[in-house]
């Protein structure tokens, strides 16, 4: 069954041909409904930052932008002290590694921090998520600060425990925080493996302050992500956070603290939990686009493309290769598709403001003259 049937169809009966989709590569995209603010990267605060720490030097010679993250995490795990801040720390996001340069220790929180903040002066979107173990008021909360960050190698989020410089696989693919949740719950954390540094070194345990004996999975039960991610305008915990919700968590409380101390987590209180049972919301596409073939009209060897894009910060166009040929810049949201008998491809890349390419939405059709036709030309 072809996908575009009624596309192909109007093209064979104008020129007798058959059609046949030899390869897709064109999932919708997952929209969030609630608001993310990104960082730009043309702000002024995050040129300086990105000088200041010599990040372009970091990333330098890196083949993608997964080894450039790694990378990026490991520069941040580097660059700030662990320990308790003599207070909860700066209100600047953008000084914790000025600060522990100078001497001053941080918690994980503030490790995640350093590396939004750097990955975001470079041009990714990156955000700071807060987790925690299945425990109820009588258990001890795990509480702990991590990053994620949108790869487009993988076309998804990754989740960064940057105090530890870890992620975590399965199957050889890097996971979120809501996949190592529902890996905990549904098999134990079964298969889940921990990577540290920029080689991917595996270990054992990466963070070894969870359950003994438990996989690393048991502490991403419950977690939240912020909302602003525009971290070189905004203040320490000054925003509101998105509370996933699925089935396990419904109706439960998320508690912090260690009896008898436990309370219920101070953002109900605060008001800075925006819940939502949608996983769309908490893991949106970035920087994707997906191909949708219309019906030729009167130019009858072009078939427009319509190319919908998902969001993308700092989008600059679209990439557009035909027949796999050399990129061709593109501004519109149509594209002129022309045809012709035997392999036709197009594939299509969003492109940010740095000049990364985003995941590909790719069309592979053969096109064959068929002899029990005659051509009905518009």
């Amino acid at each position: 069954m072809r996908v575009f049937a009624d596309v192909w169809a109007e093209l064979e009966r104008r020129h007798a041909w058959r059609i046949s989709e030899r390869r897709l590569v064109n999932r919708p995209s997952a929209i969030a409904k609630v608001a993310y603010a990104w960082q730009d990267i043309d702000n002024r605060r995050a040129a300086a930052f990105r000088a200041r720490h010599h990040l372009d030097a970091v990333v330098a010679g890196a083949r993608d932008d997964w080894e450039a993250l790694l990378r990026l995490r490991h520069w941040a795990f580097t660059n700030v002290r662990n320990g308790s801040p003599p207070s909860y720390g700066p209100e600047d996001l953008t000084t914790i590694a000025d600060a522990s340069q100078a001497g001053a220790a941080f918690w994980c929180t503030h490790f995640a921090y350093t590396f939004v903040a750097a990955a975001a002066a470079m041009g990714w979107q990156a955000r700071h998520l807060g987790i925690d173990c299945d425990h109820d008021e009588h258990g001890r909360s795990t509480h702990h600060g991590v990053a994620d960050v949108w790869v487009s190698r993988w076309r998804k989020w990754v989740v960064f425990d940057v105090n530890y410089d870890a992620h975590y696989e399965l199957d050889g693919v890097p996971l979120d925080a809501a996949e190592l949740g529902r890996r905990w719950r549904t098999h134990r954390g079964a298969g889940v493996r921990a990577f540290i540094g920029p080689q991917r070194r595996e270990v054992a345990v990466a963070n070894g302050e969870y359950t003994p004996g438990q996989p690393e999975a048991c502490g991403y039960f419950w977690h939240y992500i912020d909302l602003d991610n525009d971290v070189f305008h905004r203040r320490f915990h000054a925003n509101a956070v998105l509370l996933p919700i699925d089935d396990a968590k419904r109706g439960r409380t998320w508690y912090q603290g260690a009896p008898p101390a436990t309370r219920p987590h101070w953002y109900y209180a605060s008001g800075q939990f925006t819940v939502t049972e949608r996983l769309a919301d908490a893991y949106p596409d970035l920087h994707c686009v997906e191909l949708q073939p219309l019906p030729p009209g009167k130019m009858p060897y072009y078939c427009p493309v319509r190319l919908w894009t998902s969001a993308a910060p700092n989008f600059s166009h679209h990439a557009i290769r035909i027949d796999g040929g050399e990129p061709l810049r593109f501004d519109g949201s149509e594209y002129p598709w022309r045809i012709a008998t035997g392999a036709n491809a197009i594939d299509v890349r969003v492109v940010d403001t740095c000049g990364r390419e985003g995941p590909p939405a790719v069309i592979e059709i053969d096109v064959v003259e068929d002899a029990q036709r005659t051509a009905a030309w518009p």
